[in-house]
């Protein structure tokens, strides 16, 4: 294999929304794309349609060869045994720079192509994506996790300015915290609306006549955290220490929707540390609420 690869060459294996997304734009920002490995050939080549250039292939090897970027945009457990698959077949090696885009795992997962001779990286994007379309309006602006071997790093930031998105560089061993950050931030607020919607529906109030309800109460709550930030924009009966509205709340939980009582209780834990910080909630405050937060 030659030691250097033509400059701003790239291939993917994967054709989900984000390996497809990546390609879309870099190929509008001076990039080349030389092709899309997917499961299936069918798959390649609807990606290939939409990106506007490239090889479709169900082979990984064959779109590998040749390129200075090899971007993995596989389900996290397939990014080992492809880069592996990969490194057997002598598809990557010396001046080609392999990326994956887990936010949970590391460069580790790509140590086949790393002992082939070639530069490892991880780029993933801090943001989620329901289809393609929406994915290309929002990687722009998008801030990205990368960690990369100190030679490829100038490159993999260049990748990400072509994608129009912020760095967030992250040490190899920090990746995992980065993720669960992430997810605490997305999955965990979608899981967290669904409850809150349930409570609703108990109370009365039909999921569908709920939700357009509560939402300017969900963007306003996002708009006072990006204006006077956190904890000042915290409010609610945990930051004023009102026992008696969370004692009514805690009862109310208890005959219509336990379990979630369990987690209203674990998150009201949680909001007492910012109600301390704002300074609307004292250390006697603090403690009667963790006292009634601990009754059964």
């Amino acid at each position: 294999m030659p030691a250097e690869q033509p400059p701003r060459t790239f291939s993917v294996i994967g054709a989900g929304v984000i390996g497809v997304a990546f390609a879309t734009l870099l190929q509008q920002r001076g990039y080349a794309c030389r092709g899309v490995a997917s499961r299936t050939l069918a798959q390649a080549q609807r990606a290939v349609a939409r990106i506007g250039a490239g090889l479709a292939s169900s082979a990984p090897a064959e779109v590998a060869r040749g390129c200075r970027y090899v971007f993995i945009t596989t389900p996290d457990a397939a990014i080992a045994a492809v880069c592996g698959d990969l490194a057997a077949a002598q598809a990557v090696g010396p001046g080609q720079i392999v990326l994956h885009s887990s936010g949970a795992f590391n460069r580790g997962l790509l140590e086949a192509a790393a002992r082939a001779g070639a530069l490892t990286a991880s780029l993933h994007p801090l943001q989620s994506f329901a289809d393609l379309e929406q994915a290309l309006r929002r990687l722009p602006g998008t801030s990205f996790c990368i960690e990369a071997d100190a030679a490829a790093l100038p490159e993999v930031r260049a990748i990400v300015r072509a994608l129009g998105g912020e760095e967030l560089e992250v040490a190899s061993e920090r990746k995992a915290l980065y993720h669960a950050a992430a997810c605490v931030l997305s999955n965990s607020l979608a899981a967290l609306i669904d409850a809150g919607l349930r409570l609703f529906a108990a109370a009365g109030i039909p999921r569908q006549r709920a939700w357009p309800a509560v939402l300017p109460l969900i963007e306003g709550t996002l708009g006072n955290i990006g204006t006077v930030g956190l904890p000042q924009a915290l409010t609610g009966p945990v930051a004023r220490g009102d026992l008696e509205t969370i004692r009514l709340h805690l009862r109310a939980l208890a005959t219509e929707e336990p379990k979630l009582g369990e987690a209203y209780r674990d998150l009201a834990r949680l909001i007492i540390p910012l109600a301390l910080a704002k300074g609307t909630l004292d250390h006697a405050g603090a403690e009667a609420l963790r006292t009634l937060l601990d009754q059964p």
